[in-house]
């Protein structure tokens, strides 16, 4: 049975921080310890998200379990990577499953590849388990297949969830998780379309059955989404307020008040970083290059000990 530490219940935690400023980027107020609040859903919301789930849901991608070693007493993590082409391992995946490791994680990647052979490059990193996969999907059929596993192997499980849009982690995370009191914890909240946890990052305590059967309208397992819109609209959006029916639910950093719009996580991310965010987004290197000095976040990377992107 899943684990309710807070009994639905983590009122007087909120703090609020200060972002430090950087040369291109503004000081700003951050929440700590965030208790989820949901909003009330707008009949408009819903008609559009039922309308992407009509236009968009596909056949779920065909997988395929690799192995799952027993861990005895460990968190797990569920890293979904996506490799498509063959060819050298991103550096981002090698730094994250090392890190994770390090802190006593046992890591199962789930891997979208075009080729199940490029499952044996991953195989030789010496993860604790591998799910091969299909490119459809996104990242959420990776997590269904990744806690479906972990359940069906231990029963009840501790796990962290996370993709490989961010880089790091950067600082320890077992303290991050032991500071936050809720069932269901996102890393980074954000009012985007409705109060929600950003999917990258997330931790669950006490993963079972009966957790998969609640989550199921989110964590799908007969259809997926072959866009980012559809995912954002239909899962990421949903997950905490689903969670919340449920568990008690909140994030470690996020905005200050319902009306705070701000995307910490491209609008200060090296201040996000100082303060002890554990992650830095992927995109600041690709997607928003231009918006971002890219010799100072190349500094910044080896500053935190990663390798070069490219």
């Amino acid at each position: 049975m899943m684990r309710d530490s807070a009994g639905g219940r983590a009122d007087g935690l909120t703090t609020i921080v200060t972002l430090p400023a950087t040369p291109t980027e503004p000081s700003r107020p951050i929440a700590r310890l965030i208790p989820f609040a949901p909003d009330r859903i707008a009949p408009a919301l819903r008609a559009r998200r039922f309308a992407a789930f009509v236009r968009r849901a596909r056949r779920f991608p065909d997988h395929r379990q690799v192995f799952l070693h027993p861990r005895p007493g460990r968190r797990w993590t569920v890293l979904f990577c996506y490799q498509p082409e063959p060819g050298p391992i991103d550096p981002g995946h090698r730094f994250t499953i090392a890190r994770l490791q390090a802190e006593g994680f046992a890591v199962l990647v789930v891997l979208a590849a075009r080729d199940a052979a490029q499952g044996d490059a991953y195989a030789a990193l010496g993860p604790d388990g591998l799910i091969v996969k299909g490119l459809s999907g996104y990242d959420f059929s990776g997590y269904t297949l990744g806690l479906q596993a972990l359940v069906a192997a231990f029963g009840t499980v501790d796990v962290l969830v996370m993709n490989d849009s961010v880089l790091g982690p950067f600082h320890p995370l077992v303290p991050l998780i032991d500071s936050a009191p809720w069932a269901f914890t996102g890393f980074l909240s954000n009012n985007g379309v409705e109060p929600h946890f950003n999917s990258f990052a997330f931790f669950i305590r006490g993963a079972d059955r009966r957790f998969l059967r609640r989550m199921r309208s989110v964590f799908l397992d007969r259809v997926a989404f072959d866009g980012q819109s559809p995912v954002a609209y239909l899962q990421e959006t949903r997950m905490a307020r689903v969670a919340a029916r449920h568990y008690s639910a909140g994030s470690l950093f996020g905005p200050v008040s319902r009306q705070d719009m701000t995307f910490h996580y491209l609008e200060n991310p090296e201040g996000l970083v100082e303060i002890g965010y554990p992650f830095l987004k992927k995109s600041i290197f690709t997607k928003f290059a231009d918006t971002f000095d890219q010799h100072r976040y190349a500094m910044l990377l080896d500053r935190l000990g990663h390798d070069p992107l490219a």
